[in-house]
């Protein structure tokens, strides 16, 4: 799910969080993107849906087949 800052957030099978900006290279034809951040065992089981916040870009939320939502904070490289 894409941010206001143009970063992809995404959620899947290994229970993490992963978000991916865009590599500014002329190298690769098309968009390109990087990993820059993976948040580790984000739940105890799969991550089904992240969603960013409209009002507030930094934060992110998530929700898992552990019956859980959660609300993270980006703040520079760290998503707690």
């Amino acid at each position: 799910h894409w941010s206001s800052e143009d970063v992809i957030a995404s959620g899947a099978g290994d229970d993490a969080i992963c978000l991916y900006a865009e590599e500014k290279s002329t190298m690769v034809e098309g968009p390109s993107y990087r990993l820059i951040l993976k948040k580790e065992k984000a739940h105890d089981m799969d991550v089904n849906c992240v969603r960013w916040c409209p009002q507030d870009p930094r934060v992110l939320a998530s929700a898992s087949d552990d019956g859980t939502v959660k609300l993270w904070e980006l703040w520079g490289n760290l998503l707690d």
